[in-house]
């Protein structure tokens, strides 16, 4: 049969199609040749591994790679089997399409020209991720930003909602009382608890979430809060908002799976409400939970302020390795899965389709709303969405770090940035501020600079000794980065062995420990005792497996030695980012700090 919804340009090629005559013959089987017969089919398709290609009347083959989620790949796989019955073709090439599970938190972090193979398995033709906030997330690279598409259509849409056990949705008042992210942190917040809706023997109210950078919902859910009034704008107040949600975190996985795994064995040993009382999860995620009809259903509260939806765009990647026949294949399968029996096959998987129209399964015995009342969140941009990540990073991980500034003579290079004239080390300056500010007060920082001799023979000054980022320290730390002044020779080599001795002196146990190497130039010391060879021998020999210390480089500004960088961060498993003008600065030094392996 062929399927409209794949247009005009998909045809069929099954042999004795429309004008074939064939003399229909009666003919008898015995029936253990038909078992045997299906058996060694059914076989034979399993071990191909769902090989999704008809090649009867057209020639050669052509197939595409299509990357997505588990749960959106078991709906691609079977409309991939349904759009291979129609017999696809490109310009008289049979297409096919390999549908791969591979996590969105995954590709957007492999994505690139040089793609590897090795690691991350087949080159990806076309990417589903869960939500269209990943892409913003891979964009961050120039690399990547320029093999995904501007046009991005969804697929299918499952909005982020607050999973609650069902009956303490309704001790707060729910459905008819209204909840916000907000809300629901003050009562997670509150001493009170379940006492102040009357159940003081459910305890404190725990809220549950999952890494933000592995799981959709929790990234979704991150980006409502820390954007409440979705201006585009983050507050005071809703920075807040993120550091109440890390300090009242009971329930901390590394993927949704796993929390829900987690509930569910609560649930089967009766304790479901004392394990957590509310977590951010996709409608799919609620549905799926209450499918397995558990004793503590769970119903999905859809904040009355909205959230972002998962979207699921489809993504037909500028890749090195594609070609125009993959890409006209992609074509026609994305317009396959967006007609009537993909939109079907979505929600009797649990999605909705890209209106947010739900199948029949969207009913309050399942815990869900047919209609969403909120309007979905506009798509953030690619900035605000890596800035949420940085900062979430940056209240969840203890960094011990020693930013270490080049102040020689190339630092005081006049530049403009928005029009107003400044200076290579005023602009750094002002960007080093803006980092600190981003470090929860459990990390430790220190500050160095370097340029000439300080005496003793030493390239390098200690301007703010290593410790906890106590108030008076930040204090200090932003008294010391504005006193400083460009000038002189620079003792790069010496200072960067210096550095990294000295962090290794002062390792905090469980913490990344790193060291921030900013320079605008290369070494220029007549106090030179080695060259770059001997540093990074130096660096190779001093590494401790168990005192892990890394160097991220920042080449800053166009007379950076930029193959000086890249040598001394490899030497200690460390990254370089270059920032060749002044505006770079801010996104390489965050890049640096919150991206730096």
């Amino acid at each position: 049969m062929t399927f409209s919804a794949a247009g005009p340009s998909v045809r069929t090629h099954r042999r004795g199609g429309k004008g074939t005559r064939r003399t229909k013959r009666r003919k008898i089987f015995a029936p253990w040749i038909i078992v045997v017969t299906v058996t060694t089919l059914v076989l034979g398709l399993v071990t191909a591994g769902f090989t999704y290609l008809i090649t009867a009347g057209c020639d050669g083959e052509q197939r595409f790679t299509l990357l997505t989620s588990q749960e959106m790949g078991n709906a691609l796989r079977t409309l991939a089997r349904d759009w291979a019955e129609s017999g696809p073709e490109v310009e008289g090439t049979c297409v096919a399409v390999d549908v791969v599970d591979k996590d969105s938190a995954d590709v957007q972090q492999a994505l690139s020209p040089d793609w590897n193979t090795k690691l991350d398995g087949a080159q990806p033709d076309v990417w589903v991720p869960e939500a269209s906030a990943w892409a913003r997330m891979a964009e961050d690279k120039d690399s990547a930003a320029k093999m995904l598409p501007e046009l991005r259509p969804s697929v299918a849409t499952s909005s982020t909602v607050i999973a609650m056990p069902k009956v303490m949705a309704a001790a707060m008042g729910v459905p008819d009382a209204k909840l916000t992210w907000a809300e629901l942190l003050k009562k997670a917040g509150s001493a009170d608890g379940w006492g102040a809706f009357g159940h003081a023997d459910w305890g404190k109210v725990k809220l549950g979430m999952a890494n933000p950078l592995r799981s959709t919902a929790s990234l979704l859910g991150l980006l409502a809060i820390i954007d409440g009034d979705d201006n585009g704008e983050v507050t005071d107040d809703e920075l807040d908002n993120v550091v109440t949600l890390t300090k009242n975190l009971s329930v901390y996985s590394e993927d949704s799976t796993e929390l829900i795994a987690g509930l569910r064995k609560a649930d089967g040993e009766q304790t479901a409400l004392a394990y957590v009382s509310a977590f951010p999860a996709l409608e799919r995620d609620v549905l799926s939970y209450n499918r397995t009809n558990p004793a503590q259903p769970l119903v999905a509260v859809y904040p009355s302020n909205g959230s972002p939806d998962a979207d699921y765009p489809y993504l037909t990647l500028n890749a090195p390795w594609s070609t125009p026949v993959k890409q006209e294949a992609a074509r026609q399968f994305l317009e396959f899965v967006r007609g009537d029996e993909g939109r079907a096959v979505f929600q009797h998987d649990g999605f909705r389709d890209p209106n947010r129209n739900a199948g029949g399964d969207f009913n309050e015995s399942n815990g869900l709303q047919p209609a969403v009342a909120a309007p979905p969140r506009a798509l953030m941009l690619a900035d605000a969405v890596t800035n949420t990540v940085r900062t979430w990073t940056a209240l969840n991980r203890v960094t011990n770090l020693l930013f270490v500034v080049d102040t020689s003579e190339p630092m005081g290079a006049e530049v403009k940035v928005n029009g107003q004239s400044t200076t290579l080390l005023a602009v750094a300056g002002q960007a080093l501020k803006n980092a600190l500010g981003m470090f929860a007060d459990k990390s430790h920082a220190g500050l160095w600079q370097f340029s000439a001799d300080y005496g003793q023979g030493k390239d390098w000054a200690e301007l703010v000794k290593m410790g906890e980022l106590t108030k008076d320290r930040r204090t200090s730390l932003n008294g010391q980065i504005d006193a400083l002044v460009a000038g002189d020779t620079s003792g790069l080599y010496a200072t960067t062995l210096a550095a990294y001795e000295h962090m290794q002196a002062n390792y905090v146990q469980g913490a990344k420990n790193m060291v921030v190497l900013l320079t605008a130039g290369t070494d220029t010391s007549p106090n030179r005792t080695m060259d770059l060879q001997k540093l990074t021998g130096e660096l190779t020999a001093k590494g401790d497996p168990n005192k892990p210390v890394t160097v991220v480089t920042i080449g800053y500004g166009q007379q950076a030695d930029e193959n000086a960088m890249q040598a001394i961060a490899a030497a200690t498993k460390g990254q370089y980012f270059p920032s060749t003008y002044p505006d770079q600065i801010n996104k390489a030094l965050l890049n640096a700090l919150f991206t730096g392996r």
